[in-house]
Parts: structure tokens; sequence; C-alpha cells
């Protein structure tokens, strides 16, 4: 191990042998960045939205997720899509396609937790004058980390989800990520790229429910000598099934949520999956896939809270005869809401939280749902959608911890008369703080838990929050954000159990003059627990929960925590960090009620002799 002198020593001769022309014997050229992955388990992960010309697409990701732009299309690519009420001459051109559709959304919308489009002619151009349009948008919801070099990339998913990895990354494309203290020689090569890095991840993580990589040429080659490197890493968490051939596939939500499926495949697509006890000959074909198998299992599944289906030739047909199949589902659980027509939807969060509309559809789309005691020809139509749904749930219950709205044609028009309808919603609870200029945001955790910042805007997105009693003038300017927001409050709140900052100009300076702002925070709580170096870390859940560690570390940060007693020359060294900390605390601990672990260098190894260290532990309970 480098001590600090010999560290910037080395970096020195480094940079020196660099700028005197020193190279290899051998040299590297940085290939190009590796594009996302391709294969099955990717594809099944993507999202298609559906927006009618004329309405907003509203995109929406999970908490820590940003949006990931695949493909998009503004123009009409069939009769059917957003047909209902349209005279038939505005349906019949079927090969209708803005050029700049990915390029706009993915502008707009890439890297976003969140992100609102107008399906319009002002934002993507008339690819077809006459014809009524709509946007397509093809995306995925992925987290992504950056690991600085010969740090641990540590991935993590909640229970009983898997990883998928997307994009990875182990080089240097910027001067600025993973540059402390770095030499600006050994930042100058902004175009390297090892070829294997997708690879290397995919293999190590891929299917799996954590994963520790490091970011390290002895992990991925040196893609190029004398530069400081890091590792990103793009992945999305998903509940997976695999059922073998002539088995039942079960899937599960918990009480209160139900099935959204994202793709299926019943196929083969390689030698190992469902191959116990199969001959050779059964196993050889792996491009094997049936062309219905997400249209069966959606169809079967979808807002249901459980869902068996049999991976069977007589369910989906036989793909590839004589080859021994199995069925692949990924699928998420999302909080439902389908309510009857004359009956009222209520949503309902916890207390805390508030609504966030991802979607609602009022009409008809199986003849199912809400079928009780109705004549048959009050079923028949299932292609049937109020164009106005989502707008008119988002605008009534968006920010409200609970909403009620009637499930009637006095709310969203009739879009099928003589059909019996019903209204989903599709939602989240996430908590929030929006709050007016010239007021004070209040966050507040739930006892022994601390404030996780995730973002935070200063400034004004929308004409409606914090407009009562402002005159128009102030609320026009709708692109407005203070570029320090979110910097701001997680210095002043990350890791307490409440915090109050005040919305105003005077804490982030006035991003527009003359519009009313309001702070916008996104936050979540989690446990955290710090135990000094010789004693025991105690996690606990209540009963029915278990442990997700989110991270964790053993060493030294500041020079107060667990101090008492201790002379000044153990609480010196600030920088201190063992680099297992997480994946050993996540090993021991991960899908427990319980647990216990020792603050010790006995666990942890010693990351700075002579320092007295403490365990910091960050957990949810789930």
């Amino acid at each position: 191990m480098l001590s600090g002198l010999s560290r910037m020593f080395f970096l020195g001769v480094t940079c020196l042998l660099m700028s005197s022309g020193y190279t290899r014997a051998e040299t590297t050229v940085s290939p190009q960045r590796k594009p996302p992955c391709d294969s099955q388990i990717c594809r099944l992960s993507h999202v298609q939205s559906v927006t009618c010309e004329g309405f907003q697409a509203n995109l929406q990701c999970g908490e820590g997720q940003v949006l990931v732009i695949h493909g998009a299309n503004y123009g009409r690519r069939d009769k059917t899509t957003c047909s209902a009420g349209r005279p038939a001459s505005q349906l019949q051109v079927v090969q209708c396609s803005s050029q700049t559709s990915t390029n706009v959304v993915a502008e707009s919308c890439n890297g976003k937790n969140s992100c609102t489009i107008s399906a319009s002619n002002s934002v993507f151009g008339d690819p077809c004058v006459g014809t009524y349009k709509y946007l397509e948008v093809d995306y995925t919801c992925q987290f992504q980390t950056v690991t600085c070099e010969e740090s641990e990339a540590n991935l993590q998913c909640g229970k009983g989800q898997i990883l998928v990895i997307h994009r990875a990354d182990y080089g240097r494309h910027d001067q600025t990520t993973c540059s402390n203290l770095q030499p600006h020689c050994r930042l100058r090569d902004v175009q390297c790229s090892s070829p294997e890095s997708i690879e290397v991840i995919a293999a190590s993580c891929n299917g799996k429910n954590s994963c520790n990589i490091s970011a390290s040429n002895s992990v991925f080659g040196n893609p190029c000598f004398g530069t400081s490197k890091y590792l990103e890493v793009d992945y999305t968490c998903q509940f997976q099934s695999v059922t073998c051939e002539g088995s039942q596939a079960n899937l599960q939500c918990e009480k209160g949520q139900v099935l959204v499926i994202h793709g299926a495949d019943y196929g083969r697509h390689d030698k190992t999956t469902c191959s116990a006890g199969r001959p050779a000959s059964q196993l050889q074909v792996v491009q094997c896939s049936s062309q219905t198998s997400t249209s069966v299992v959606a169809e079967s599944c979808n807002g249901k809270n459980s869902c068996t289906i049999s991976a069977s030739n007589s369910v989906f047909g036989d793909p590839c005869f004589g080859t021994y199949k199995y069925l692949e589902v990924v699928y998420t659980c999302q909080f439902p809401s389908a309510t009857c027509e004359g009956s009222e939807s209520n949503l309902q969060c916890e207390k805390g939280q508030v609504l966030v509309i991802h979607g609602a559809n009022y009409g008809r789309r199986d003849k199912t749902t809400c079928s009780d005691g109705r004549p048959a020809s009050q079923l028949q139509v299932v292609q049937c959608s109020s164009q106005t749904s989502t707008s008119v749930v988002a605008k009534s219950c968006n920010g409200k911890n609970s909403c009620t709205i009637s499930a009637s044609n006095s709310v969203f028009g009739d879009p099928c008369v003589g059909t019996y309808k019903y209204l989903e919603v599709d939602y989240t609870c996430q908590f929030p703080s929006a709050t007016c200029e010239g007021s004070e945001a209040n966050l507040q955790c739930e006892k022994g838990q601390v404030l996780v910042i995730h973002g935070a805007n200063y400034g004004r997105r929308d004409k409606t929050t914090c407009s009562d009693g402002r005159p128009a003038s102030q609320l026009q300017v709708v692109q407005c954000s203070s570029q320090t927001s979110t910097s701001v409050v997680a210095k002043s709140c990350n890791g307490k159990n409440s915090c109050t900052i005040s919305a105003s100009n005077s804490v982030f300076g006035d991003p527009c003059v003359g519009t009313y702002k309001y702070l916008e925070v996104d936050y979540t709580c989690q446990f955290q627990s710090a135990t000094c170096e010789g004693s025991q870390a105690n996690l606990q859940c209540e009963k029915g929960q278990v442990l997700v560690i989110h991270g964790a570390n053993y060493g030294r940060r500041d020079k107060t925590t667990c101090s008492d007693g201790r002379p000044a020359s153990q609480l010196q060294v600030v920088q201190c960090s063992s680099q297992t900390s997480t994946k050993v605390v996540a090993e021991r601990c991960n899908g427990k009620n319980s647990c216990t672990i020792s603050a010790s260098n006995s666990v942890f190894g010693d990351p700075c002799v002579g320092t007295y260290k403490y365990l910091e532990v960050d957990y949810t309970c789930q």
C-alpha cells in the first residue's frame, strides 16, 4: 500500500514519463463505448409508452432510477392506435414518422427520474399533414453507478429481484469524474474504454440479487496506461421467473399490488437453463422463441395480484419441435386501482407520502374486469379508452396523500357508448416536498431513520404548483431551475432525522428573476447504524420485514463520531475506509429480519492502522 507521499511521487513520475514521450511496447487504441446490451433479458425489460396527439407523455421511473430512451416515433404506424372518434381520413397514412423523434425525446428525458413531453407538431414537426398521430417511446428505468479505480462497485436489488446489466464501461470519458487529487496528466485521455467491460460485468452480475466487482485493471485490463479510470454501470432490478417446460410459472406480488408484465419468452436461448437430465439433442437449438409469449402472459396475468400459467406447447405453441423449452417472464409489481363505472376510486398513501400518477384509463380493455351481472353486449368493446384519463386523474390526485375520483362519464366523458366501463390507475407513493417560495421545507423521518436526498429543484416546472393568488406573469417561466438545488439540500439534510430548509433566493440564488418559485425535494428515509470499534452493530426490522443493505463503511470519516475518551492521534485520519465494508455486511445481513455484526479489524481488516474506527451501515426494511 502506497503512503500519501509515495503515491504523489509515483503519480508525478508517471506524468513525467508520459510527458517525455514514454509509451509501452504495445499501444492500445481506445475503442468506441459499447452499446447497451441486446440480450433477451435486456429486451424484456423495456417499457413502451403511447400518447395520442395533443396529449402529454408522462415517463416516470422509480426512486433512484433514471430514464434511458431507446427509441421514439411521432407519427402513425397502424390504423387502430389512437383512433377513437377519428374519421377514417385521418387514419389512412400508416408509414408516417418524424425523423427527429428519438433525438428530441432523448435530449429532453435521458438521465431524468421523470419527464413530460408533448405529443404535438410543435415539438416534433408534422411528418404527415392531415393524419392524426401519436407518440411511441421505448425506454427503460435504470440505476447508474460510477466507481473510481481501485474501489469496489456494489450493485444491489430489493428482495426477490435480480440484476440486469444494460451498459458498463471501464475507462475515462471526461476530465471531472473521479478526478480528486489526480494530476492533470492522468485525466487527459477521455477516449479510453475497456472493450470487455459489458461482458465482464454481465457474466459476474446478471441474474444475481447483489453483486460486488472491483474497478481495477486486474479485472478489466488496462485500456489506457497512465490514465486514472473509473467504472460506469447502468442496470435495472427486476423480478424474473424461469419455468421449465411442463411446469407451472407462479407469479406473485405483495398484498395490494398487481402484476405488470414487461416481457416473456417461451423457447430456449442457452444450453444450460432447464437442462438437468435432458439429452444433448433437446438442448442444441438456442434461438427458439414463441412470438406470442408476451401477449399470452400479459393477457393472463396483467392486473392480478398473483398468476399461474403453464410453460407448455398447448399454451404458447411449439416454436422449436424436439427442443426442451422454458418460459421466462420479466415483471414488476405496482399499486393498482380498477374501479367499476358508477363507483369511486380511492387512492391512498402512507403518512408523509404523496401520490404520483403514472397513467390512467377510463374505458374497457378486456371482457372480464367489472363484468359481474353485466350482459355480454356491454362487454364486447375492448379497445375503449378516454384520451383524457391520465391528465384528469393526475390533475386531481398528484401530490396528495389520498384522493377520491369518480369512475363516471361525467368526469371522463363517454369513450364507448353502451359499454360498461371501469377506471384503472397506475400510481406510486413517494415522499414529497414542494414548498412555495418564502416558506420552509420540513423533511422528517421516523425515529431511528435518516434522510437520504435523491434530488431537488428550486425554480418552476409548471404553471399550477404554488400558483394561488399569483399573477399570471409570475407563472409563465416553467423551465426554471437552480443548478445548485440538489447539492444545497443534500449538504444541509443528508444523514439527519429531520431537516428544515428555506425555499428562498438567499439559499439557492434566483434562477429566474420575476418568477414565483418553489422547492421540490425527492428523498427517502433509511435506517443508519454507527457502531464504535470493538462493539456489535445490531440491525433489526419489524416482524415480517427483512434487511436490505444499501451501503456500509468501516473506517473513519470525521473527527467526532466515536471520539469520547480517545486521544487526538487516533482521530486525525478521516479518509479511512475498508473497501469490503458493504460486501461483508450485505453477505451477512441481506434478507434477514435481524443481524449482528462486529465492528472490528478481524471482520473488515484494518484500513488505517492506529486510527480508532467505527462501522456505519445504511439500510432499509422491506
